[in-house]
């Protein structure tokens, strides 16, 4: 009698089973798979690479839309370090030491951050490349400042370009 009860339950619940069996293997195989939308980011991330004689330069930035904002003195004040992009910190490497303005800075990667003004900009290279932003900013980490003159854009651009510039 017991074996007859036996083998009606199993026969009941195999179904069950087997049903359990092959969604489980089912969901094995398709966890690679994301159902999850992944849309990219309002500022885009963006890098642009250059050799200059024998030295790469990589600029790693996120492009921050302007969309029809006053930028410069309102959304970034001027006198106050900006992180020269949007999102994750702003980062330029050169493969090479380098001369910037006469001074020098060795080759590595460094935070790229900028002190706006209406006439005249700071360029900061900061030791620190891996923080977010400015917010942490510590002007301590400074391997070299220098001084820019303000060369406006005609026209509005929207999405930030970062250039280098040889002469």
């Amino acid at each position: 009698m017991f074996q007859q009860m036996f083998q009606k339950t199993l026969r009941a619940s195999l179904p069950a089973a087997l049903f359990c069996l092959l969604m489980t293997a089912a969901s094995l195989t398709t966890s690679a798979q994301s159902f999850v939308l992944d849309l990219p980011l309002q500022s885009q991330r963006a890098e642009i690479s250059q050799r200059i004689g024998i030295t790469d330069i990589t600029i790693s930035y996120h492009r921050p839309l302007v969309n029809n904002r006053k930028v410069w003195g309102a959304l970034v004040p001027y006198g106050q370090v900006w992180r020269a992009g949007a999102n994750e910190n702003t980062t330029i490497t050169f493969s090479d030491p380098v001369e910037i303005e006469g001074k020098p800075l060795d080759k590595g990667t460094y935070g790229l951050h900028m002190i706006p003004n209406a006439d005249e900009w700071t360029i900061i290279f900061s030791k620190n490349s891996t923080s977010w932003g400015a917010f942490t900013y510590d002007q301590a980490e400074d391997a070299l400042r220098v001084a820019a003159g303000d060369r406006r854009h005609e026209g509005p651009v929207d999405g930030q370009r970062q250039a280098a510039r040889c002469g």
